[in-house]
């Protein structure tokens, strides 16, 4: 579970008692698997309304920066590492839909575009199989008859317009992956992500403000983060273990992870954030140190 996401049963953005609850969302995931299985998944788009925007991954990666005036995140902690090759898709693919009747899509990734939200499936197939060209059109957006807010429930007159602008969008993403079918940024090795798969500042500037430098992670209470500490989980055990790898770096298409393990504490592990932190009193247990993408 990460940003935009609750373990609330009376939140809007529930995530359930675990990952893939539901029957639906099972089956949907064993029909992409069976895709992935036979090397036939290049692309998927999945749609949704309204608001004229085509989302690319991630959304799960928590806020960085204050949101913006237009309550927006300007920066996230982490991303797609195939973030600059799929925004050209999304430039390829917004182009077409501009073509048909002048009207311009904003393309970008979930978290910044429109909100943090975790457990989409576009992250899921990116970060598990490593598929690229992923998207998520938000069509048409109406707000002639709300005062300026879209709705969901468009015009009659609207529906073959916007159908007509997003299969033309959806061609030429079609046209663009195939064309660039064996193009990547990352090494298909760094896939699936390990778990929990933040990046490590993401951990250590919040160790910082929680005053955990003295700490380890078996002694985080809430995570991630920015779980409102009100929320009480159903289950136990429904947010996410914050012991686990955390990436490092990305260079030259390959990942680096830190494994962080109950017993080390968070001063070792951020020496950035905790320069000055004394010798803890934890229970000893292995050191953290590098590794590659954990499968």
């Amino acid at each position: 579970m990460g940003g935009g996401s609750s373990s609330s049963i009376s939140s809007a953005i529930y995530a359930g008692l675990s990952p893939a609850d539901q029957d639906e969302t099972q089956n949907m995931m064993n029909f992409v698997q069976s895709v992935v299985t036979n090397d036939r998944l290049l692309s998927t788009i999945d749609v949704h309304c309204c608001g004229d925007l085509w989302l690319l991954p991630t959304g799960w990666h928590t806020c960085k920066t204050d949101l913006n005036e237009r309550g927006r995140c300007p920066e996230t902690y982490g991303g797609a590492f195939d973030l600059p090759l799929s925004m050209k898709w999304g430039e390829a693919i917004t182009d077409a839909i501009a073509e048909v009747r002048g009207n311009e899509f904003v393309y970008g990734p979930i978290g910044t575009v429109i909100y943090t939200a975790a457990g989409s499936g576009l992250d899921w197939m990116y970060e598990k199989f490593g598929t690229v060209f992923l998207g998520s059109p938000e069509i048409h957006r109406d707000s002639s008859s709300t005062g300026g807010i879209s709705t969901f429930y468009p015009n009659n007159g609207a529906i073959q317009p916007s159908v007509q602008e997003v299969y033309a969008g959806m061609v030429a993403g079609v046209q663009f992956a195939l064309d660039n079918a064996n193009e990547r940024i990352s090494d298909i090795v760094s896939f699936p992500i390990p778990e929990p798969g933040y990046p490590l500042d993401y951990i250590c500037d919040n160790v910082l403000i929680e005053g955990l430098c003295n700490l380890d992670c078996a002694s985080i209470d809430t995570f991630p983060f920015d779980l409102n500490p009100d929320e009480t989980p159903v289950v136990e055990g429904t947010g996410v273990d914050p012991c686990g790898a955390y990436l490092q770096s990305f260079e030259n298409g390959t990942a680096t992870y830190v494994s962080i393990v109950p017993g080390t504490s968070f001063s070792d592990i951020c020496p950035d954030q905790c320069p000055l932190s004394p010798t803890p009193a934890v229970t000893p247990g292995p050191t953290s140190s590098p590794t590659n993408t954990v499968t």
